[in-house]
């Protein structure tokens, strides 16, 4: 058996002089006998190793890889944008750079999410979200005890059979496929953007005068084809995260209401005499007569 007694606790005291406050009563004794902790020998070692750091022992965020692949090519992208000095035909290229910058936050934000829900990290206790503090985003403990509840719920008002509602707000755990289809895009439209760049003179405004340095011959509809994919990329992921939050959000408030209207129908007779006689609406009056 592991010593973390002495081991990790450090314990170095002499037991002796505890006196008759070290021991415990035959009833206690019996109850740890008969009532033990049960551990497997791989937790009890983890807790005598102190080797229980749930980011790298026993969970990983399924998206991270293909979020951080997504995050370096959208920067690179943009990155060639920024490096353009010049347009044989004028584009909206601030607007490029301006959603692919937006496009990194989202992806870091939805990074911190998946990290949160996938149990890599713990929800800290509030969060800046969009300029105001917000206290209830969802992480694994969290969406996990909140979707055993529901599961029971919706099975009874809706008929679920199935984990969805447990899985509600974990879904941004789901779209790695996606998130990978929307970086082998962009990462084409990088070599897109690269191949239409020359390094010389063009001149330009009324009077002409000489620009020198990167010119782009981008067409309108390639560089719009680059914002519809930053755009759609955008929408994915700062989709799925706020839904998520949403859900849980939600959630939450709807166990929160489910035990108020619980408390609604099961009445008893003194209860039942305050609300037909003195306190209850007629609307709840008739909703408690007609018990269906």
């Amino acid at each position: 058996m592991a010593d973390i007694f002495t081991t990790r606790l450090n314990f170095n005291f002499d037991k002796t002089k505890f006196g008759d406050a070290i021991v415990l009563s035959d009833e206690t004794k019996d109850f740890l006998n008969t009532k033990p902790i049960v551990l497997t020998d791989w937790q009890i070692s983890d807790l005598a190793n102190s080797n229980v750091a749930t980011s790298t022992n026993y969970y990983k965020n399924p998206i991270l890889n293909v979020a951080n692949q997504l995050r370096a090519n959208v920067y690179n992208l943009k990155n060639v944008f920024t490096s353009i000095n010049q347009y044989d035909i004028p584009v909206q290229s601030a607007n490029i750079i301006t959603v692919a910058t937006n496009l990194i936050i989202e992806i870091d934000a939805l990074k911190s999410h998946t990290n949160n829900i996938s149990g890599v990290q713990a929800a800290d206790a509030n969060i800046n979200e969009d300029s105001f503090i917000s206290v209830e985003y969802p992480d694994y403990d969290k969406s996990i005890a909140l979707g055993k509840d529901l599961v029971m719920l919706l099975n009874a008002t809706d008929g679920i059979l199935d984990a969805s509602p447990a899985l509600g707000c974990m879904t941004s755990l789901f779209i790695g496929s996606d998130i990978q289809a929307n970086n082998n895009t962009i990462f084409a439209h990088i070599a897109t953007a690269n191949n239409t760049i020359r390094t010389g003179t063009i001149y330009v405004g009324d009077p002409p005068s000489p620009v020198t340095g990167n010119i782009s011959n981008i067409t309108h509809v390639v560089a719009n084809s680059i914002l519809l994919s930053l755009n759609v990329a955008n929408t994915l992921i700062g989709g799925r995260r706020e839904a998520d939050w949403f859900y849980y959000r939600e959630g939450l408030e709807l166990l929160q209401d489910y035990d108020k209207i619980n408390k609604l129908e099961d009445v008893g007779q003194t209860q039942e005499y305050l609300i037909k006689n003195l306190i209850g609406t007629q609307e709840y009056i008739d909703k408690l007569s007609a018990n269906t």
